[in-house]
């Protein structure tokens, strides 16, 4: 259990770091990958690759092509392309030949007025737009749906709460265990703040719905109000955890006194960390909702960032519920 929380520091400590001093990617496809979903512009159109089906000319992972100019060669780009010019003849092999796939273009809905992109090279020869030998690509397509984009945010916020239930599952599987080994499990009292911080958590989730209210109303000043609101009873709830550690300090119990004391401490870190990185959450979005330049996809990460906030509430009653009833 400790490997992991140490993990999750780590974790943390490279997500912020790439957010705020990260190096942008200035290349199309710095992988290298082979696959056609790197021959798309982003956010991709809606058919992908904008009214034409590329052609096909080779598997998903075909790699160390002989006599090839590169490695990595996509599965648009012709034997010309991968082989360079006249030599294509002579040293594509008849693999390659049959599994060339050239299907009819997809019907169409430009208008005579609608032009196509030019082409853009990527980083490995890929083209972002129509590449020159017909196959790939298309016209940037119209931005996504709202709806959609909020359901796609909360879709992976929900992918981490999988994993994070997974966690606290398996630490109250190890406490049951540990509780019935033997009589060196000692229960003792919880603090009496926890049941103060639990109130400030609950109140908090009242103050970042008001936020989501004033998102609806498009007032920003008050989405930041809030924000702000809610951020600053996270901290408060987050003292109170510390408070906590420090009372039963004074009394004696540590981390190693005993089992009892051991899952209390890593149970309630565990959320304290979480937690954490919700209000780190809350931050970023106090500071893009800040800005004066227009965020496109603000609504989906409030939504997200809610749904997080909500969930350690819910989180946090099922860890209290556990240190008061199991003991």
């Amino acid at each position: 259990a400790m490997f992991t929380i140490t993990a999750q520091f780590i974790f943390l400590f490279n997500f912020i770091k790439s957010v705020f001093a990260g190096k942008p990617c200035r290349e199309a496809n710095p992988w290298e990958a082979t696959t056609l979903e790197w021959t798309i512009p982003s956010p991709p159109p809606h058919d992908n690759f904008g009214g034409k089906v590329p052609h096909v000319y080779r598997g998903s992972y075909d790699f160390s092509l002989p006599g090839a100019k590169r490695d990595f060669a996509m599965q648009c780009n012709n034997e010309e392309t991968v082989y360079g010019g006249a030599a294509a003849g002579d040293q594509k092999s008849s693999r390659y030949r049959s599994a060339a796939v050239k299907t009819r273009p997809m019907p169409t809905t430009l208008t005579p007025t609608e032009t196509q992109p030019a082409p853009t090279a990527g980083g490995n020869g890929a083209f972002i737009g129509r590449p020159p030998d017909g196959g790939g690509g298309g016209r940037r397509g119209p931005s996504p749906d709202p709806a959609a984009l909020i359901q796609r945010y909360k879709l992976g916020v929900w992918v981490g709460v999988g994993g994070i239930v997974m966690f606290f599952a398996a630490l109250t599987s190890a406490m049951v265990v540990r509780r019935g080994l033997s009589d060196d499990w000692q229960p003792f009292d919880v603090p009496r703040v926890l049941f103060l911080s639990t109130a400030v958590l609950l109140v908090s989730s009242f103050t970042l719905e008001a936020a989501r209210r004033r998102m609806a109303a498009a007032d920003w000043s008050g989405v930041r109000l809030w924000v702000n609101g809610t951020a600053a009873l996270g901290l408060v709830f987050l003292g109170c955890q510390l408070l906590g550690w420090r009372a039963l300090s004074d009394r004696g119990i540590f981390l190693a006194s005993n089992p009892a004391s051991s899952f209390y401490y890593l149970l309630t870190a565990g959320h304290g960390l979480h937690l954490l990185g919700g209000v780190l959450s809350l931050g970023y979005v106090w500071l893009r909702v800040r800005a004066p330049r227009r965020w496109a996809t603000r609504e989906a990460v409030i939504e997200a960032v809610a749904l997080y906030w909500h969930f350690m509430d819910v989180l946090w009653i099922y860890i209290l519920g556990l240190l008061l009833f199991w003991r």
